[in-house]
């Protein structure tokens, strides 16, 4: 897989790599980037469901347009069919950007004590 400049892959064996973004390695593989700021995004398989559910760890911003696409690609490359995520908060922006990037609602649930809604998510890759 080829990777744009200053992004890195790293799998669950590269404990290195995780700890110096967060400390959960509970993560199968994922892609960092360091510049402008760091970033990680860390991905799990579900191979009974060929799907892998994303963890954004880092902030929202345009770098993570790039980060899904680049799962995907791993995705299409070891025979998976979907990416899910798990969104919470009560922010629609992030929401709608993922249904721009072709992931559907599965599921939501409403938490009246936060005023938060869970949002399950997927996307079929073709």
């Amino acid at each position: 897989m080829e990777l744009p400049d200053d992004y890195k892959y790293f799998e669950n064996t590269d404990l290195t790599t995780i700890t110096e973004f967060h400390s959960d390695n509970n993560t199968d593989f994922g892609f960092t980037k360091k510049n402008p700021f760091p970033q990680i995004i860390s991905c799990k398989l579900f191979p009974e469901f060929k799907q892998i559910n994303i963890s954004l760890l880092s902030s929202f911003s345009k770098d993570n347009k790039e980060f899904i696409r680049l799962i995907e690609q791993k995705a299409k490359s070891i025979g998976y069919t979907s990416l899910s995520v798990l969104l919470i908060g009560n922010n629609n922006n992030i929401m709608n950007w993922y249904t721009s990037l072709g992931f559907v609602i599965i599921s939501e649930k409403y938490f009246p004590a936060g005023d938060m809604i869970a949002y399950s998510m997927q996307k079929v890759i073709h």
